[in-house]
């Protein structure tokens, strides 16, 4: 739940309903991203350290994360006010709710930049695809600035094929 009020009440009364985590504004993008990934029990690691005098390099999409293929549907980043999105092989129908879920936290940080990264996937079920493209129009309803970035050229192509609304348009292109 996010609020401008911090009152015990409401946030008992929050947690009663359903909340998971309460978070009092103004939100600033890290914090929310901490929360987020959090209440949904995904893994993050501690950033790494870097020396003041280098300038931090902006990493391309397709590299957030880049480690290893994570044990969760998907991973959120926030890099230079920019949230990375990477999808990874097990978002499912059965747990697109999630990615709903952190997407609509996301809604309150303005201005609100996007990137969602299909990384090497091969292909996504066409429902599933629905699923992502109606999160993606909340995020551009609220004025937000959503692109989207894969590895692989021929899940581009099928995704363009489909024309999906909300999809097809929005991949950077190479």
């Amino acid at each position: 739940m996010v609020s401008a009020l911090d009152q015990k009440q409401m946030v008992l009364e929050a947690l009663k309903c359903g909340a998971k985590h309460y978070i009092i504004k103004p939100i600033n993008p890290e914090k929310l991203v901490a929360v987020i990934n959090n209440v949904l029990g995904a893994l993050s690691k501690p950033p790494a350290a870097t020396k003041a005098a280098e300038p931090e390099k902006k990493p391309e999409p397709a590299e957030v994360p880049a480690e290893q293929e994570p044990d969760s549907p998907f991973i959120i980043k926030n890099i230079e006010s920019v949230f990375y999105i990477r999808i990874t092989k097990l978002l499912s129908m059965d747990n697109i709710g999630s990615l709903l879920q952190a997407a609509q936290g996301l809604l309150y940080v303005q201005p609100l930049k996007v990137t969602i990264d299909f990384g090497g996937i091969d292909t996504i079920p066409e429902d599933l695809l629905n699923k992502i493209a109606e999160i993606i129009n909340l995020m551009l309803g609220a004025k937000g600035m959503v692109t989207l970035a894969a590895q692989n050229e021929e899940f581009i192509r099928s995704v363009r094929e489909k024309h999906i609304d909300g999809l097809s348009e929005l991949f950077i292109d190479k």
